[in-house]
């Protein structure tokens, strides 16, 4: 059911490991049977890898989740303040530019800082990838600039922007 949970952008990142764990369980479908001398090594290795896979798509899934609700509350932010809240207040050009400006001045802070986070749980993603051996033969430095993951880092670019 884990695979199964992962969406097009998450499988492509764990495709290392999904093909592992396929080659580990393929004797179990094809070559053993209960009665094989191996069958008890084959289950542990199984279990082993099987636990180790559930533990780095929660990592991954709850960070995803992270990045997900940041985007949206990036996605929905108001630039400009709700004209109910300027209507009371006599405002000249001047006064009415500065309190508008001050205002969008206020919110693309928050983006930013928001935007800032999303590279960190990136970052962590990645390093939690590393970690744990999903990415292989590339840094073993948390970088933001690892080749397996480059796609990951595009399907996010796209929503974002």
């Amino acid at each position: 059911a884990t695979v199964e949970e992962l969406d097009a952008a998450e499988r492509s990142i764990l495709k290392n490991r999904i093909d592992s764990l396929v080659k580990t369980l393929t004797p179990g479908e094809k070559v053993l049977n209960w009665n094989s001398l191996g069958i008890k090594d084959f289950i542990e290795r199984c279990n082993g890898q099987i636990t180790d896979f559930q533990s780095i798509v929660k990592k991954v899934k709850k960070n995803a989740s992270i990045i997900r609700s940041l985007v949206s509350q990036i996605k929905s932010t108001v630039l400009l303040p709700d004209p109910k809240t300027l209507r009371n207040n006599n405002y000249d050009l001047q006064q009415l530019y500065n309190t508008l400006d001050a205002y969008k001045q206020d919110q693309i802070q928050v983006v930013r800082k928001k935007y800032t986070t999303i590279s960190q749980t990136l970052l962590k993603i990645e390093g939690d990838l590393i970690s744990s051996n999903v990415i292989t033969g590339g840094s073993t430095e948390v970088t933001g600039r690892q080749p397996d993951l480059q796609a990951y880092y595009r399907y996010w670019e796209k929503k974002i922007f």
